[in-house]
């Protein structure tokens, strides 16, 4: 059986452990706009698609009633939000700096220029 592409994706950076690799990383189109500025955020539940996207169902840390949980309406019945603690958050502000590369261990990185005149 052959592996699809954002299959093979995931496989390979999984063992980074920075989470889960999603191959199409931006949210769904038709999600409130409030969600899709922000994108996937902690207290997110939802099931990663065959074609590696994140298909939101509801965040766990907002109340039933809240603009981003109303859209698909699939907060269970008798949910009751999670409070929310910041101290609990694990921030790593210079883990993934702009313009370095993530790849999977043993993948090497060349950097290339080109000058031309004419």
């Amino acid at each position: 059986m052959s592996s699809g592409a954002s299959e093979i994706y995931a496989r390979l950076l999984l063992p980074r452990k920075h989470g889960y690799p999603l191959w199409r990383p931006e949210p769904n189109e038709l999600l409130p706009l409030e969600y899709q500025d922000e994108g996937i955020r902690i207290g997110d539940v939802g099931v990663i698609t065959a074609d590696g996207a994140f298909d939101f169902l509801f965040n766990v840390f907002l109340p039933k009633d809240h603009v981003i949980n109303q859209w698909n309406r699939a907060v269970p019945e008798g949910f009751t939000p999670l409070p929310w603690d910041s101290r609990q958050v694990n921030r790593s502000s210079h883990l993934h700096c702009p313009g370095v590369s993530i790849s999977s261990s043993g993948a090497q990185c060349y950097d290339l220029s080109i000058q031309a005149s004419a």
